[in-house]
């Protein structure tokens, strides 16, 4: 038996071939509408949070007060050859000499050195603290000292004054030892009453040798 197709009856297979594979076709692929949104999803959920809330923090409230110490860090060079802002040298007995010194210092490009002449020489330097202190206000004070030499005292004090520029009282800071290493130290004193200005020492007592600060910090 011979199955004849005319050529109308063929076009009529071939469209429902054609149907018939595009239905199938839909039914095994995903559903791109889908796909879409949930790629959208995932990238939103990645995006990093809005931080302009931070933005009106002021930086100023992490700042730390100024350093009370002109030229901590002995950067700049001053009168007669000694760190800007240091005082002359008082000597008790013997000699002595305080210098910019570029050849031995903590950090470059120099320190402070005060170099002591005689067995029994008594010699100190100064510096003024900056701005107006009050009596009761809890200062810091830090850096780094260095001392090479014999001495019976050798050590960094502050000098406590008052509105007339009369002592109130002597506050020993650190007591250098004969190392010939520099070696950080810090301390805390509480200002005496009636305290308006205050000056930091270096001074050697009754020895011969040299004594150094460099990095000094007061807050």
């Amino acid at each position: 038996m011979r199955i004849i197709l005319k050529p109308f009856g063929i076009v009529t297979l071939l469209l429902t071939i054609t149907t018939l594979g595009f239905l199938a076709f839909r039914a095994t692929s995903p559903d791109t509408t889908t796909t879409t949104t949930t790629t959208t999803e995932k990238i939103t959920a990645k995006t990093p949070p809005n931080r302009s809330a931070n933005k009106g923090q002021s930086p100023s409230s992490n700042a730390t007060v100024g350093n009370l110490a002109e030229n901590g860090a002995m950067t700049q060079l001053g009168e007669e050859g000694r760190p800007a802002g240091w005082g002359q040298v008082w000597t008790g007995k013997g000699g002595a000499r305080a210098f910019w010194d570029t050849t031995d210092f903590h950090t470059a490009p120099a320190s402070l050195c005060l170099n002591t002449r005689g067995s029994a020489a008594h010699a100190s330097t100064n510096l003024f603290l900056r701005g107006s202190l009050k009596g009761g206000q809890k200062i810091t004070l830090s850096g780094f000292a260095k001392c090479k030499g014999r001495y019976n005292y050798a050590g960094i004090a502050l000098r406590c004054l008052d509105a007339n520029g009369q002592q109130i009282e002597w506050l020993t800071v650190h007591t250098l030892e004969n190392s010939g290493e520099w070696h950080p130290f810090e301390q805390t004193v509480t200002l005496p009453l009636q305290t308006t200005r205050a000056e930091l020492i270096l001074v050697g007592e009754g020895g011969e040798g040299s004594l150094g600060l460099d990095d000094i910090v007061i807050q």
